[in-house]
C-alpha cells in the first residue's frame, strides 16, 4: 500500500496550487477517477490544511494503515464539562492521528488554562496507550523554552492515559508572521529559535517527525514573539529499546522523501531538517515549495534584495535536498547558516545550491 502515498501527495500538492475550491475538486476528481477513495482522502487533507489557527490541529498522518481513519468520523466519549481529577474540559481543540486535545481549566491548587491530551476513544489499544505514555514522557524529558511542557498526567477510568500541557494561546507560525507583517529579520529569528528547539530534541534522540507551521505556535512574551513547538505524537525515539509501532508519516507539504517512502529505518534527524527547510520556505517565500519554483512568490511586504533572496533560496534548497547526504547534517548546521545570513556574513557552503 506504500504506493498510495506518493500518488496522494502528488495530487494533494497539485490541488494546493489552486485557490478556487471548485477547481480543486475538479482536479482531484480527474486525477482520482479510478480511485474515488483516494480522492476523498485528498479532499479531507485539504480541508484540514485550511484550518491552521488552533492549538494542536489535526495531524495529517500519511501511513497507509491510517489513511482510512481520516475518512471515518472521530468518536470521542469525553464531553465538554467533564472533570478529570482537578481539570474541567472547556472546549475541544482538535483531533490528531491518534489523540484528542481539549482546552481545560485547572481548578486547584491554582486556576489556569491547560491543553489536555488523551488517546482517541475510538483507537484505544495497548499500543496507542503505550505511545501516548511515551509521548508524555518525551515532553517531560525535553526541558526547553521552545518546547511545550508537561504539567501533570494520569489515567482515565477506561485506562486511557492523559496529560496536561501548557496552553499556548497563540497563532501558528505562518499565520502570526502574516497577520503581524513581520520583517524578514524577525521571521528568521523565529526560525532560528525553532532550530534551537529541534536541536534540543535531536540531542536527546528525539525526531519530531511532523514539523509544520501549525505545530509551531507563536505567542508574545515580554513584548516579543516566541515560538513553541508542540505535538510529538509521531516522534521517533532513537534511544528507545521498546518495539512500539508508531505511525510513519507526517504532513504532505513538509514530509521528507524518506518519510514518503514509508521506510521507518531510513528516517533520522535530517528528515526533520528537510521539514525545517520547507517551513523556512513558507515563512520567507510564501509556500513550502516556493524556493523550488521559478515563479517568484514572496511572503514579505518588503522583499529581500535579489542577491540576498538567492542566498536564502540556496539555504532552503540545501535543507530540502532529495538526497539525505546533500542536506545540512543537523538542525544546528541549518541554524548556524541562518544566523550568518541574518548577520550578513558570508555563507560559503551554499554556493553550489544557489539558483
Amino acid at each position: 500500500m506504500t504506493e498510495t502515498i506518493p500518488r496522494l501527495r502528488g495530487v494533494y500538492l497539485q490541488a494546493m496550487k489552486l485557490a478556487d475550491s471548485r477547481q480543486r475538486c475538479r482536479l482531484i476528481d480527474n486525477c482520482c477517477s479510478d480511485d474515488p477513495e483516494l480522492g476523498r482522502h485528498v479532499k479531507q487533507l485539504l480541508e484540514q490544511s485550511d484550518e491552521d489557527t488552533g492549538f494542536m490541529e489535526v495531524t495529517a498522518v500519511m501511513q497507509p494503515s491510517l489513511l482510512a481513519e481520516l475518512a471515518q468520523p472521530v468518536v470521542e466519549t469525553l464531553q465538554v464539562g467533564t472533570v478529570i481529577e482537578c481539570y474541567q474540559l472547556l472546549k475541544l481543540l482538535g483531533h490528531g492521528g491518534m489523540g484528542t486535545v481539549f482546552l481545560a481549566t485547572q481548578l486547584q491548587p491554582v486556576k489556569r488554562l491547560v491543553a489536555l491530551k488523551v488517546p482517541r476513544s475510538d483507537m484505544l489499544t495497548e499500543n496507542t496507550v503505550a505511545l501516548a505514555e511515551a509521548e508524555c514522557q518525551t515532553l517531560a524529558d525535553l526541558r526547553h523554552p521552545g518546547i511545550v511542557s508537561v504539567l501533570d498526567a494520569g489515567h482515565l477510568p477506561d485506562g486511557r492515559p492523559w496529560f496536561a500541557m501548557d496552553y499556548i494561546p497563540g497563532l501558528s507560525l505562518t499565520t502570526y508572521c502574516r497577520e503581524q507583517r513581520l520583517t524578514a529579520e524577525v521571521r528568521l529569528a523565529l526560525i532560528i529559535e525553532l532550530c534551537n528547539a529541534v536541536r534540543h530534541a535531536h540531542l536527546r534522540g528525539i525526531i519530531h517527525g511532523d514539523l509544520k507551521p501549525s505545530n509551531v505556535l507563536v505567542e508574545r512574551v515580554d513584548g516579543r514573539p516566541v515560538c513553541r513547538l508542540i505535538d510529538f505524537g509521531i516522534r521517533r525515539d532513537l534511544h528507545s529499546t521498546t518495539s512500539l509501532s508508531g505511525p510513519v508519516g507526517g504532513t504532505p507539504d513538509y514530509m521528507s522523501p524518506e518519510q514518503m517512502s514509508g521506510c521507518f529505518g531510513e528516517i533520522d534527524t535530517r528528515s526533520d531538517v528537510f521539514s525545517l527547510g520547507r517551513i523556512l520556505a513558507e515563512v520567507m517565500f510564501g509556500a513550502p515549495l516556493a524556493a523550488e519554483s521559478t515563479t517568484d512568490v514572496d511572503a514579505l511586504s518588503q522583499p529581500l534584495p535579489s542577491q540576498r533572496c538567492r542566498q536564502l533560496r540556496g539555504i532552503v534548497l540545501r535543507a530540502t535536498a532529495a538526497q539525505v547526504t546533500d542536506r545540512y547534517a543537523s538542525a544546528e548546521d541549518l541554524r548556524d547558516h541562518l544566523q550568518r545570513f541574518l548577520n550578513e556574513q558570508p555563507v560559503e557552503a551554499i554556493r553550489e545550491h544557489v539558483v
